[in-house]
């Protein structure tokens, strides 16, 4: 009867971890940061001070290297960082539109119960050369303005600014993006599952190109 009531507590507090709120605050422009907070306690942030964090080394009595550096760790790159540094930046926002398109029509249930909030995406296209801008122009808004749509129709999004254009002065493209997500622990979970492996999976087709 205890180990009863032991199992019965576990599922409880479990099932009461799954359902408190969570919210995730994505932005990208040049590296992408995250700030999640969970039960409106902030659990994890990208943007977190390095000096602070050097600060806070040294206080605990951590020496620097030999050449009088301190010794830095190699940063460990977010699996959308290493799209856009190996494809472009123009390829790396066509590949995260068809990812996210993918993800959508995949865990329909899911994402309706997400709330996607303050959605702004600025993506100026430029390549150096005005014939080709306007084709790459064309390709972009014909991936990203799909997905708009998908996710305007599937969820209860309030968008502040999407905005694709040209500027054929200047010799490459620049992104912006930001979002604001918010759901149970229990969806999120379920639909970041879905995005990596159909990740994985649209990866492996790319490569294959």
């Amino acid at each position: 009867m205890i180990a009863l009531y032991v199992t019965g507590g576990i599922l409880l507090l479990l099932f009461c971890i799954l359902i408190i709120p969570i919210s995730v605050e994505l932005r990208f422009h040049d590296e992408v940061s995250a700030l999640v907070r969970y039960g409106g306690i902030k659990v994890f942030d990208t943007s977190k001070n390095p000096e602070k964090t050097e600060k806070l080394a040294a206080a605990h009595g951590k020496k620097n290297t030999g050449d009088g550096k301190k010794a830095k760790k190699p940063k460990k790159k977010s699996f959308i960082a290493e799209i856009f540094e190996k494809k472009g930046k123009i390829e790396g926002i066509k590949f995260c539109a068809r990812l996210i398109k993918a993800v959508l029509l995949k865990t329909v249930w899911v994402i309706k119960k997400i709330k996607f909030r303050n959605l702004f995406l600025d993506i100026c296209v430029s390549t150096g050369d005005a014939a080709n801008t306007a084709i790459v122009y064309g390709e972009v808004c014909a991936v990203v303005y799909p997905v708009i749509n998908l996710i305007d129709n599937m969820t209860t999004l309030t968008v502040k600014k999407v905005n694709v254009r040209t500027d054929f002065d200047k010799l490459s493209p620049d992104i912006e993006a930001a979002v604001l997500l918010k759901t149970r622990l229990i969806y999120g979970l379920i639909a970041l599952i879905s995005l990596y492996f159909t990740y994985l999976k649209l990866k492996k087709e790319s490569d294959k190109k």
